[in-house]
């Protein structure tokens, strides 16, 4: 390359020092996979190129076959032999390997004793990995840009290019004390998309976890315009510094020698080699000889990056001058009235307890005889007790036996009982409670309602440090793999971190499937029958005089099943005409059906029409009810005497189950047994009456109620709502359950208890067939939309996939409900961070909105909105969220209006954000916070950390540091109990800012009065 004009190190040190410090400008470098390669053969490092294509060449080495076409095909490659290799690997193997082979040569950069930890990929494996930088090996070259950034942070450390995929530019700034923040970029999108403290690293090839990789000429080269557009906005008149970089034939390449090409762009390119006498590839070469001519690039040859860089940090360290911190003096642009002042620090504050279920107390129990060994079992040194068995042999009443001699022993412990319901969803909802009811308020269900069980109950354990806790989970059934005996996730995760970390703590589960855990703290007891003494001291407890044979009789046929032989001594004790033992056990004997069944006909023919009809009614109710209730339900067969009678009866006959609220007052449900033997005993057709009564009196309670539904009801008031569905599904009234369950849809979505809403949604979805029933049903459409977008922030993504799959057959035209289809689509894509595909539907499903003029739901609107603002186009997505307005009457101080909402303030906050506009989203940040902090329906604590980090960011960047942090700090706060792992990533960033630490630990106690402060604009 003779055309080209060559500089040496003295040249370009002497440009990025003494020439900078005079006339500053913001310098970008680009790098490249020399600051990570092995300073020499056997020490720590990335594989460099030729490294990479011996991994590749390993990975054939047993098919001699492909290892020779491989050989053959890099020979010829010439300086394309890299993306060759991974062409040929990827055809042959697919990606999942080409991203195992990187994270190989990726973590031969790590200790090899720690390097396990990264191998399986998991994201958050390899997060915790890479964040401890005593693993790490950094070269000279990666610690000298770390100071370079670190201590110089207005002309270096602003953005950081690479087309690495290790963490070792991350690794080498946190060593020095530095702040980053990572964007990857593994297919189009905005590079600016990412905004946070610190330097910003711009991985352009992807990432070694979490994001596939590029190699391959047809990747490198593929066209993305929105990645061309942002990285022209980032680097554009700037210096950017090429170094350890070889010059791939990819879009930031293009991008770059395009720029220098315009006549208008100061863009300047120092562009460095690691040769004296370098040869570039053809259109590169072109490319630069003409930049070259307009001295827009400027080339300098024999520069070793782990030489030189050290050296400019050198000089840079020896001749900085040291910025001084800017003072918390809070700017508050916007200017609010008095009235909404009082109204943001006078609001109520929020200590709102969650009321469990009626279910969640111990039953009521008269005797546990035959159980000692068990309960001495229970009373053990064991932290985790599994009682299973098959159904009526005491599980419960043994639990219960448990819970309440423990608390007259040790009352100062807490004690928590849950009733599990025999249904899935529900205990990641106790859970939930369990956390509200710990933390007074402070932590509300509604900020945990979407999280995965793993964060709360990184949110529990530690609640349960101070002091001792018994809990109890009863009926735990559905959450056993009824093929490996195993507990499900939800539950093991929640045992073991117990057993781990909590360690004053107890508990027991009940269960019909046994249980495999296997642990040395853990017990599991297998209930069954009762032994012979234990039935006649059952006997004698009931005052059931019977003959020892007669007793024996009994305890054979009924296999000394504990229920059984309870209701026969009852039946005894009652002393009536033919209700001896041996005249029962031959009645027993006489019947054609399973011992459960013949027992209760038994029964059943003994009782009187009142008492039948009352357990009828029981039978069909979804809940524990008081007396008074279930009067109502058969209200027009009898009136509350008889119905009192009747419930006294059925209670001496142990046939209901007692619970006792809190102050005394007793709720009844049907043993389960005795439920399912009833609704097996009459049709459908037969239970209709009874179903019938109830809903009347359900739907009293609604119209009373319905009002509630838009001021953050109880757990307890919005069952009704759910219960009314599930009674609707029972009759087969599929469209009056879906009218019920979608006047509730708002209360739910904004609740703490979306598993609800799912749990019933799913029982109705699955009730019938709504591809080819959905016309029939007014209200589907409204439930289904809920119930996706539950299920999506549930992260229940292929349940979503797979009803939204079945839901595709209902719009076979292109319609109105075909765009609803597209905008649950857009929407779950969004929800995954996967912004092209939820742009694409959510544009396909609004230009036919909008050609269309259709009179439909507009929030698809929104959907592309968000998409297009997370997805790197926040100039689009601006558009959308105006609606039509003038922008400036949002960024105007002097124009509020509380109707247009805190999210929609917020949203177009994050556009002018993400676009550079701070001044503007400070605006927009400063209304939306007022109405957060104000309006209880929004006062949540996941938005009120988000307004918090967002308003610090946009004070960090404009320089006002130490206010800006303390607000990362009350973000932090905010989220510590509901959100740990962005806890945890401002928890991280603020360990590194060691240069702030005094200074925030002065205000620790003062960081969320600032923010309430900034806020109404006053000054700290």
């Amino acid at each position: 390359m003779d055309e080209l004009e060559f500089y040496d190190q003295s040249a370009l040190l002497a440009r990025l020092t003494s020439a900078l410090k005079k006339r500053p400008r913001e310098v970008i470098f680009l790098v490249g996979s020399p600051l990570s390669a092995p300073a020499s053969a056997g020490l720590l490092g990335v594989p460099n190129v030729s490294g990479m294509i011996d991994i590749i060449r390993g990975e054939f080495a047993d098919d001699h076959n492909l290892l020779n076409q491989l050989d053959i095909l890099i020979s010829t490659a010439k300086d394309k032999r890299y993306q060759e290799a991974f062409r040929f690997l990827q055809s042959r193997r697919g990606p999942a390997v080409a991203n195992e082979l990187v994270r190989s040569a990726v973590l031969a950069a790590c200790k090899p004793e720690a390097r396990y930890r990264g191998q399986s990929g998991d994201e958050q494996s390899c997060q915790l990995l890479e964040a401890d930088d005593s693993l790490w090996a950094v070269l000279p070259g990666g610690s000298a840009i770390a100071s370079l950034i670190t201590h110089n942070p207005d002309i270096f450390g602003k953005s950081l290019l690479t087309t690495n995929f290790d963490p070792l530019l991350e690794v080498a700034i946190g060593k020095a004390g530095g702040r980053h923040y990572r964007t990857i970029m593994q297919g189009d999108g905005n590079v600016s998309i990412t905004s946070a403290v610190g330097c910003h690293v711009i991985h352009l090839h992807g990432y070694w976890y979490g994001s596939n990789t590029l190699h391959t000429l047809r990747q490198l080269t593929q066209q993305r315009p929105q990645l061309k557009a942002s990285l022209n906005r980032l680097i554009r008149d700037r210096i950017v510094v090429v170094i350890a970089y070889g010059g791939w034939d990819d879009i930031f390449t293009t991008t770059l020698l395009e720029m220098v090409a315009d006549d208008a762009d100061n863009t300047e390119i120092l562009w460095t080699t690691r040769s004296a006498s370098p040869s570039f590839p053809a259109n590169i070469a072109a490319q630069l000889k003409l930049a070259a001519d307009k001295a827009k690039v400027l080339v300098y040859g024999d520069i070793d990056c782990n030489v030189f860089l050290p050296e400019l940090a050198s000089w840079w360290l020896a001749n900085s001058v040291g910025h001084p911190l800017t003072p918390p003096v809070p700017v508050s642009p916007v200017k609010f009235e008095s009235s909404l002042i009082t109204q943001m620090t006078s609001a109520p504050p929020k200590n709102i307890l969650l009321e469990g279920d009626l279910e969640d107390r111990p039953p009521v129990i008269e005797f546990c005889l035959g159980r000692e060994a068990e309960l001495v079992l229970l009373e053990a040194g064991s932290a985790v007790v599994f009682i299973t068995g098959i159904g009526g042999e005491g599980k419960s009443t043994i639990a219960a036996k448990a819970f309440g001699d423990r608390q007259k022993q040790v009352p100062d412990n807490t004690y928590v009982w849950r009733d599990c319901k025999e249904e899935g969803e529900r205990f990641e909802n106790q859970l939930a409670a369990i956390v509200e009811s710990l933390t007074s308020g402070r932590v509300q269900g509604l900020d945990l309602a979407k999280q995965e069980i793993q964060i709360i109950v990184d949110i529990l354990i530690p609640l349960l440090t101070d002091k001792s806790f018994l809990f109890v989970f009863d009926n735990i059934d559905h959450y056993v793999d009824l093929e490996t005996l195993r507990l499900t996730s939800s539950v093991e995760h929640f045992v073991t971190a117990v057993l781990e970390r909590a360690h004053t703590t107890k508990l027991i589960f009940t269960s019909r499937p046994s249980i495999q855990f296997t642990h040395p703290s853990a017990t599991t007891i297998r209930l069954k029958g009762l032994t012979l003494s234990a039935a006649k001291a059952l006997f004698v407890a009931r005052g059931a005089v019977s003959s020892e044979l007669e007793i024996e009789d009994a305890h054979e046929v009924t296999n000394g099943h504990a229920f059984w032989l309870d209701l026969l001594a009852i039946q005894v004790a009652k002393q009536l005409p033919g209700s001896s033992l041996r005249t029962l056990v031959d009645e027993i004997r006489r019947g054609t059906g399973e011992l459960p069944n013949n027992m209760l006909n038994s029964i059943w023919s003994k009782l009187r029409d009142r008492e039948r009809t009352v357990l009828r009614a029981m039978a069909e109710t979804v809940r524990p009810e008081r007396e008074k209730e279930i009067a109502d339900y058969v209200s027009s067969e009898m009136n509350f005497q008889k119905v009192f009678k009747a419930l006294r009866t059925l209670r001496s006959a142990n046939l209901v189950v007692v619970k006792r609220l809190r102050g005394g007052e007793e709720v009844l449900e049907l043993h389960p047994l005795v439920r399912t033997f009833l609704r097996k005993r009459f049709s459908h057709k037969e239970r209709l009456s009874f179903i019938d009564g109830i809903m009347r009196v359900y739907n009293h309670f609604i119209g009373l109620h319905r009002n509630q539904l838009s001021d953050r009801p109880t757990f307890v008031v919005l069952q009704n709502w759910t219960q009314a569905a599930e009674l609707s599904v029972a009759a087969g009234r599929l469209g009056q359950a879906y009218a019920i369950l979608a006047e509730s849809v708002g209360a739910f979505s904004s609740s703490a208890y979306p598993r609800e809403f799912t749990r019933v949604a799913r029982l109705l979805l699955s009730s019938g067939d709504f591809v080819e029933e959905h016309r029939s049903y007014k209200k589907l459409d409204t439930v289904f939309k809920t119930h996706i977008e539950l299920l999506s922030y549930l992260g229940e993504f292929q349940e979503v996939d797979s009803l939204l799959s079945r839901f595709a057959l209902t719009v076979p035209e292109k319609d109105a409900r075909f765009i609803l289809y597209c905008q649950l689509r857009a929407y779950t894509f969004w929800v995954r961070k996967s912004f092209a595909e939820a742009v694409d539907w959510a544009k396909r499903g609004h230009t036919l909105q909008v050609n269309s003029n259709v009179d439909t739901d507009d929030s698809i609107g929104n959907v592309l909105g968000l998409a297009l603002r997370d997805g790197g186009n926040p100039d689009e997505a601006m558009e959308i969220f105006l609606e039509g307005s003038r922008l400036e009457e949002f960024t105007d101080p002097d124009e509020f209006n509380q109707d247009h909402g805190g999210p929609h303030y917020g949203n177009i906050g994050r556009c002018l954000h993400f676009m550079g506009e701070l001044n503007g989203a400070l605006i927009c940040y400063q209304k939306s916070a007022l109405i957060i902090e104000k309006d209880s329906k929004h006062e949540h604590i996941l938005n009120q950390g988000y307004i918090r980090l967002w308003v610090g960011e946009v004070l960090i960047s404009r320089k006002q540091t130490l206010l800006g942090l303390m607000f990362l700090e009350a973000a932090r706060r905010k989220w510590e109990q509901v959100n740990p792992l962005e806890a945890g990533r401002i928890a991280a960033l603020q360990e590194q800012q060691d240069l702030f630490t005094p200074e925030l630990r002065s205000r620790q106690n003062r960081v969320e009065r600032s923010f309430q402060d900034w806020i109404v604009g006053k000054v700290d």
